[in-house]
């Protein structure tokens, strides 16, 4: 299942016609770069194409380009290991439990784009965002902070889990 596609974001009716259809997949390259950075890439990249992998997480290819061109502009859940998918899931699908609760990667980005740089004269449009380091830091830190709050929601999460557990197993014993 994808979990964002470029296409969705250009081939909507307020998409300006002057924009390349690629500035649809800004934000999800972001979002790919900075999973891959992270050590988050599926068994595609890591198996079948390990020097890809370590010369995107290094920063030595365009994690733009290789959305665009290698993945067609779409993010997949398989694309991504499996702790990836999970945060990938958590965090960038706007109906997941942690999302409602601490917000979503599109919200985040939305939230952000006054401090991002613009294509000239689009500066309204989220699809208008440059890919640029000085925009990919901007994100990171959001993406950084969303994940450390993942974390620790998780771990309440699992926490919850096992005193649930320990209480059935004592109501049964008692």
């Amino acid at each position: 299942m994808a979990i964002d596609k470029a296409i969705w974001h250009y081939e909507v009716p307020d998409y300006p016609k002057e924009l390349p259809n690629e500035q649809g997949g800004v934000h999800i390259a972001f979002f790919f770069r900075w999973m891959a950075e992270n050590g988050f890439a599926g068994a595609e990249l890591n198996e079948e194409y390990p020097a890809i992998q370590m010369k995107l997480k290094l920063n030595m290819l365009d994690a733009f380009e290789i959305l665009m061109n290698f993945f067609d502009g779409t993010i997949m859940a398989e694309d991504f290991s499996e702790d990836g998918a999970r945060f990938a899931n958590a965090y960038y699908l706007e109906k997941e439990l942690y999302s409602r609760e601490y917000g979503n990667y599109l919200e985040d980005y939305e939230a952000l784009m006054p401090q991002l740089e613009h294509l000239e004269g689009f500066e309204k449009f989220y699809q208008a965002v440059k890919y640029s380091e000085e925009n990919y830091q901007i994100v990171k830190q959001q993406i950084d902070q969303r994940f450390a709050e993942y974390e620790s929601w998780l771990s309440e999460q699992n926490n919850q889990e096992d005193d649930s557990i320990k209480s059935e197993i004592n109501e049964v014993q008692g």
